[in-house]
């Protein structure tokens, strides 16, 4: 209406131009009721060749995996036309209103159908000549990804416009110490999982962190793990980094060496097998001295030690050995 304004301001001086103006001012009236008239006559818009090619792969995937569902607040814009940028959240019959095209039903599709159908529509209105369409979601209650496993807060996490993996790790608390580099991505467009093996270096994470979309389940494995009991430095759970192979003796380095007190010859590995849990043993000396071949462990062997009691008493002082000798005795008798 400025324009116009400053239209008519530099025209009614000359007096040729008063039944122009008038005529201008007829046409600008009759269009007033309509919401969109200035779209009328846009040119055909040509996208750049360069920036259409280089998203076409990431719509092509963001259509196959993502779906308009009721309750999704979505984002319309057209290529060219920046009055037309709108947000629009999807009612419970699956249908929204857009300017210009009136009701339209979206829910269930893809969203380079959505993007096809409402391009399709506005062309037909003759408001918008070639329109181009983008559609991306802004907000749902329905898009979510679901990280279980060994992270620190498994659960569901909500995901909309561009999501990586590592976004929906770190959404869940992050890794805990027993996870396993190895991550399996079930995706409901495809009968085949996805398995990510996760580098040592987070700076050479690169093509490893991928696109996750709704209805994704990723799931982080737990990583192998030996325990080791009794007599050592450190007593608890050391996991099979990488799943590699550790040794007996290995593992027994890794807790820091065994304690003065380990009863050496009465050391053994439990391991669960199929007619149930087994004792192996083996003599701590003997291993420390390459007496015997080292032995390889497998997932989840419990390495136990005992305590010799008369060696724990000495390293606890006179108070040890007389409470080893009076567990040992029972009771004295003095008559």
């Amino acid at each position: 209406m400025k324009l116009a304004a400053t239209f008519f301001s530099s025209r009614m001086s000359d007096p040729r131009s008063i039944f122009t103006c008038a005529t201008l001012g007829l046409l600008l009236n009759a269009c007033s009721g309509v919401a969109f008239a200035q779209f009328l006559g846009t040119p055909p818009v040509t996208p750049d060749p360069s920036t259409d090619s280089a998203n076409a792969v990431q719509r092509q995937e963001r259509g196959q995996f993502s779906s308009l569902l009721p309750g999704d607040l979505f984002e319309v814009q057209v290529f060219g036309v920046p009055q037309y940028d709108y947000k629009a959240r999807i009612d419970d019959d699956g249908s929204t209103s857009l300017p210009l095209i009136g009701k339209v039903q979206l829910a269930g599709m893809s969203m380079a159908d959505a993007e096809r159908s409402i391009a399709g529509k506005l062309a037909a209105t003759n408001n918008i000549k070639d329109p181009h369409v983008f559609v991306h979601i802004v907000e749902s209650p329905n898009h979510f990804v679901t990280v279980s496993g060994e992270v620190k807060n498994p659960g569901a996490i909500q995901v909309y416009g561009d999501k990586y993996l590592m976004d929906v790790i770190s959404a869940a608390g992050g890794f805990t110490p027993l996870s396993s580099p190895m991550l399996t991505i079930y995706r409901r467009a495809s009968q085949t999982p996805i398995q990510i093996q996760l580098p040592s270096d987070p700076a050479l994470l690169g093509s490893k962190n991928i696109n996750v979309y709704p209805g994704d389940n990723v799931v982080v494995s737990k990583v192998g793990v030996i325990y080791v009991l009794g007599a050592f430095h450190q007593q608890g759970a050391l996991p099979l980094r990488n799943n590699a192979q550790v040794t007996l003796l290995e593992a027994m380095s890794l807790a820091g060496g065994v304690n003065y007190e380990a009863a050496a010859n009465k050391a053994y590995i439990l391991r669960s097998g199929p007619a149930g849990q087994v004792e192996i043993p083996f003599n701590v000396n003997d291993v420390l001295k390459h007496r015997v071949a080292d032995r390889v462990l497998l997932n989840e062997d419990i390495i136990l030690i005992p305590t010799n009691n008369m060696r724990a008493a000495l390293k606890g002082g006179a108070a040890g050995v007389a409470a080893s000798l009076l567990a040992g005795i029972g009771y004295i008798t003095v008559k």
